[in-house]
């Protein structure tokens, strides 16, 4: 499968980041961390992931809006063990050492995060949520005056999702404390 294959090593890397992982995660995260250590590129790690779709090592999982998350199933954790030698050593540590400090912090940004949209030319929204595994236990949709207003949203719900969240049933349960 990976002997004589052009992107071997992405592919390589793309399960070695999901085995250390060990958790479904969505495609710009993906990116986001296999683009940090500098080897690989964009269209490389979107290659790879189609192809390891395609061949049944990596499971394409939809949480529960719909968004896809990626992860590394039986097939794929026995594809990287038997290949893994194909990779040089320099450089499955370098993305194993940057992926396991990391760890922590991606599991983070997929339970909480917040982006900005626009619906038509100057109108902006931020979605925040709270995401348990693949299901949304907080998902909000918020209008915003324009792009820095949004993102300052963005800010004050990465930093104090917990402290906002609970307002918002405060006042939403008033008689609650």
């Amino acid at each position: 499968m990976f002997a004589e294959d052009l992107h071997a090593e992405d592919k390589l890397l793309l399960l070695l980041a999901l085995d250390c992982l060990n958790m479904p995660i969505t495609g710009i995260y993906i990116n986001e961390l296999l683009l940090q250590p500098g080897y690989m590129n964009y269209f490389n790690i979107q290659t790879a992931l189609g192809e390891l779709i395609e061949s049944g090592c990596i499971d394409r999982i939809p949480d529960s809006d719909g968004i896809p998350m990626y992860a590394i199933n039986h097939k794929g954790r026995e594809t990287f063990r038997e290949f893994a030698h194909l990779l040089p050593d320099g450089l499955a540590t370098k993305y194993e050492d940057y992926i396991m400090r990391n760890k922590e912090q991606v599991k983070k940004m997929l339970e909480v995060d917040a982006s900005v949209f626009t619906i038509g030319k100057d109108d902006y929204y931020v979605r925040c949520f709270v995401r348990d595994k693949s299901t949304y236990v907080v998902d909000l949709k918020i209008p915003a005056a324009g792009r820095e207003d949004a993102n300052e949203i963005c800010k004050a719900w990465k930093e104090n999702s917990s402290d906002i969240f609970a307002d918002i049933l405060k006042a939403l349960h008033p008689k609650q404390k």
